[in-house]
């Protein structure tokens, strides 16, 4: 599979599309819009004013890349779950809702690894670099209104982690949990 070269870059991009008419615009968005299920709920994420409804639907499909409900199961697809949480910062920038669907994440990648035996680097390191996030956004929240919306969560995180077949679930979330300030208990 060949990786797809860039004719542009932004600057020229951006220079083209502020040269469009506001209706150009609005159509050349609207020839987007249909053409991927990723493309639309970017821009109604972009675009809503129901931030716990587009939420959930990537919420469902973070579950969905670890679910596939097939005997038996197919690999998760780590991508796509990741790929929902950064979709849905880039398009709502709800620093909230990026912490809520990265435990989402861990817990689906923790019980996918135990249900279905599968402890592998790249699932590990997903949950990693979720976890890490997770760890940035609280540490640039001076306010510590995230710490406390999430701390039960967090600690339940650990506590599934902790329980889990692969001990790295429980070291890389016990490690950041601890550079956090949150107690695992």
């Amino acid at each position: 599979m060949s990786k797809y070269k860039k004719v542009m870059e932004w600057p020229d991009i951006e220079k083209s599309l502020n040269g469009l008419k506001k209706d150009d615009l609005i159509n050349f968005i609207k020839d987007l819009y249909g053409q991927s299920t990723d493309i639309e709920m970017i821009i109604e994420a972009r675009l809503s004013k129901n931030n716990r409804k587009i939420l959930e639907n990537y919420r469902k499909k973070i579950i969905k890349a670890f679910m596939t409900g097939l005997e038996p199961p197919e690999l998760p697809k780590i991508k796509e779950g990741m790929n929902a949480i950064k979709d849905y910062k880039i398009a709502t920038k709800d620093l909230e809702g990026v912490i809520d669907l990265s435990i989402t994440y861990c817990e689906q990648a923790i019980n996918y690894s135990n249900e279905y035996c599968y402890c592998e680097e790249d699932i590990e390191d997903s949950v990693n670099d979720v976890i890490q996030e997770v760890k940035q956004i609280i540490s640039c929240d001076n306010t510590n209104t995230y710490i406390e919306l999430f701390k039960d969560d967090l600690q339940k995180l650990y506590q599934s982690a902790d329980k889990a077949e692969d001990f790295m679930f429980e070291e890389f979330i016990g490690i950041a949990l601890e550079e956090m300030g949150v107690e695992k208990s």
